[in-house]
């Protein structure tokens, strides 16, 4: 079972489950029970991968610096 299906195959790079570990203890941190705080986490990062994408491999910390601006858009959904 997966909780997010948006993340590009090549968001598997070094730092990426920092950023996604990030993500989870900030959610957790705001009072997201644990499961909750994971799957949202595996969207955000997912999503932000997605965002960030100039068009092939990126850097963890293009991950980073995406997060906001793609919870801010997915907050105004």
């Amino acid at each position: 079972m997966h909780s997010q299906a948006d993340g590009p195959s090549w968001l598997a790079t070094a730092g990426s489950g920092d950023v996604l570990a990030g993500i989870c203890g900030a959610l957790m941190a705001g009072g997201v029970p644990p499961l909750g705080a994971g799957s949202l986490a595996a969207l955000v990062h997912g999503v932000a991968a997605h965002d960030a994408n100039p068009g092939g491999p990126i850097r963890a910390m293009d991950i980073a610096h995406q997060v906001g601006r793609t919870v801010a858009r997915l907050l105004s959904r």
